[in-house]
């Protein structure tokens, strides 16, 4: 058997092998060649698999970053045409917002103007009702001052009076108050009643006439009053009775007691005190003294209302009357007439008749026609010279009325 030789290749010794040595040896290195080798192979075969998975991805990642760009681009345009769109939407709209707020401002203008013109004749009105307010305010003031101070006297009066009346006697207090404004009352007449009716009497009776003699007012006065320290105090009411029996009696309009009575009595001290109603007496009245003179104006100047329109009614009634004198008057001449040209009329239409039923006595009835002719003439002279002046003479009320309305007479 052969023998080979094999040399270490580290240390450089030299082994001696046979054939099935060296074969077992070359086996050996053959296989983990191969293994090697196959290594080597699977190792550059997935090198060469990685780079061309790299190369795809690239190719991939490149293709996918070029749709990508593409896809921007077309994003960036749709972006670019809806900005543009959006825009345009914005500017159209904002261009009605501009013209609707133009209007807006152009109506809230013209509504100010029209507020603010407004404002200012309502202003101008305010102000002239403020100023005619205000003068009434003043006026008022001044009189309730005046009022105020009317009864500030009154009341220190009315505190001097309770001792004083007492001394001097109500009844006399109240004529000599009267007569110091006498002047107010020219034709009126206050009197002390003397008269007794059926066992009773007033104390004073108040009459005024106007200047036909017609009376128009007239007042029963009857006054009481006590000591502050009578120990028996009397009450307006116990003298109602008596008192609108002597009204009555006296034929007067008004009954008032005159009353220190019920000192106390608010009701009463509110000066003049309308007591018909819960007395059941009509036109009765509770004056304190110091309201004496202050009622019998009050009811004077309301009389003297009632007269002055009593005598425009009375006035009113008398050219009525006058009216339809007149109007009887026209008619009476209206149905003259009528009556007048009817008879005149039926002798025209029988004479008519004459001539149809006796053409033998034509000049007859042309005599009678000529006369009826003359008659309607003399008619028609007698409407032309009836006038109104004449119509209206013994009526100057009517011929007044008549030229008030501007027509000829």
């Amino acid at each position: 058997m052969s023998k080979k030789e094999l040399t270490c290749p580290n240390c450089g010794a030299k082994i001696s092998l046979d054939e099935a040595e060296y074969a077992a040896i070359a086996e050996q290195v053959r296989t983990e060649e191969y293994e090697r080798d196959v290594e080597r192979r699977v190792n550059e075969m997935s090198e060469n698999i990685r780079l061309t998975e790299q190369n795809k991805a690239a190719l991939d990642l490149d293709k996918m970053k070029s749709v990508v760009e593409e896809l921007k681009l077309q994003l960036s345009k749709a972006d670019s045409e809806k900005v543009i769109a959006v825009t345009n939407a914005e500017t159209e709209k904002q261009r009605k917002i501009d013209e609707l707020q133009h209007k807006i401002e152009t109506a809230e203008m013209n509504t100010q103007l029209a507020v603010a013109e407004k404002e200012k004749q309502d202003t101008v009105k305010i102000n002239e009702l403020e100023k005619q307010m205000s003068e009434i305010e003043s006026r008022y003031k001044l009189e309730l001052r005046d009022k105020d101070n009317e009864i500030e006297q009154l009341k220190t009066k009315r505190r001097q009076l309770s001792v004083k009346m007492i001394g001097e006697n109500l009844e006399e207090h109240c004529k000599k108050t009267f007569e110091m404004h006498r002047a107010e009352f020219p034709n009126a007449v206050f009197k002390k009643d003397n008269e007794i009716v059926e066992g009773t009497k007033g104390d004073f009776v108040f009459r005024e006439s106007d200047a036909h003699g017609n009376e128009f007012v007239s007042i029963l006065f009857d006054m009481k009053d006590e000591a502050e320290d009578s120990t028996q105090k009397q009450k307006n009411e116990h003298f109602f009775k008596k008192l609108d029996k002597d009204r009555r009696n006296k034929n007067c309009q008004y009954a008032v007691l005159v009353s220190e009575l019920e000192a106390d009595d608010e009701l009463y001290n509110q000066g003049i005190t309308d007591v018909s109603l819960m007395s059941g007496y009509d036109k009765m009245f509770v004056v304190r003294p110091q309201f004496f003179m202050t009622f019998i104006r009050i009811v004077r100047g309301e009389a003297v209302k009632t007269l002055k329109l009593m005598q425009q009614l009375d006035e009113i009634k008398q050219s009525n009357i006058s009216l339809e004198n007149f109007e009887d008057k026209l008619k009476g001449v209206a149905n003259n007439i009528v009556t007048y040209a009817t008879n005149e009329n039926n002798k025209i239409q029988d004479t008519r008749n004459f001539i149809d039923k006796a053409i033998s006595a034509l000049e007859k009835a042309k005599a009678t026609l000529d006369q009826a002719d003359k008659n309607l003439k003399k008619l028609e002279s007698v409407t032309d010279q009836m006038t109104v002046k004449k119509l209206t003479a013994g009526n100057p009320i009517v011929r007044e009325m008549i030229e008030a309305q501007n027509y000829e007479i």
